[in-house]
């Protein structure tokens, strides 16, 4: 079996930018890239929890914990594990772990019927901060850390994030 070489995927451009899927939604297996192999391995197994969203990471970019930006990918379907989809962001969910900056990216397929629908944090459904809050506080326990959820802020203020996570 071969596996793509996901290390060599480009950022994109800002209004469309690439985004490099590792969990696929209602999944409860997080995966992570082998930066040495550039391939897809599960990484940690949740129990009684599942990802209400595809989640993965912007390419070409530092997040302020010295990784690549993490995204919270909205799609109405699953997307799968090591895909490469193309999105625009709507907001961004400010998060701290283990005393470092994590932010989330939220954004959605520019493929996707939601596109239309979501063009700023103000378009989801106001419950998305709290269920987003109780899931990331379940995954800090799970993997016995410490993850604070500070706010949920706007597209412009992703766009900024983003710009200045840029390698």
């Amino acid at each position: 079996m071969s596996y793509m070489n996901l290390n060599h995927t480009k950022f994109g451009e800002l209004e469309a930018f690439n985004v490099i899927i590792e969990i696929p939604q209602g999944s409860n297996q997080k995966f992570e890239i082998d930066e040495a192999t550039g391939e897809m391995k599960v990484n940690f197994v949740f129990k009684n929890l599942v990802f209400p969203f595809n989640y993965g990471f912007i390419p070409q970019t530092l997040g302020g914990d010295g990784d690549t930006l993490d995204a919270i990918v909205i799609s109405s379907k699953v997307i799968p594990s090591a895909s490469v989809v193309q999105c625009k962001t709507i907001g961004i969910l400010k998060t701290i772990d283990r005393g470092e900056v994590d932010d989330k990216v939220i954004c959605v397929p520019l493929n996707d019927p939601l596109a239309k629908k979501y063009n700023d944090i103000t378009d989801l459904p106001t419950d998305s901060f709290e269920k987003w809050k109780e899931l990331y506080l379940e995954i800090g326990r799970q993997k016995n850390k410490h993850i604070e959820i500070t706010t949920l802020a706007n597209k412009e203020e992703a766009l900024k994030e983003i710009k200045n996570s840029l390698k």
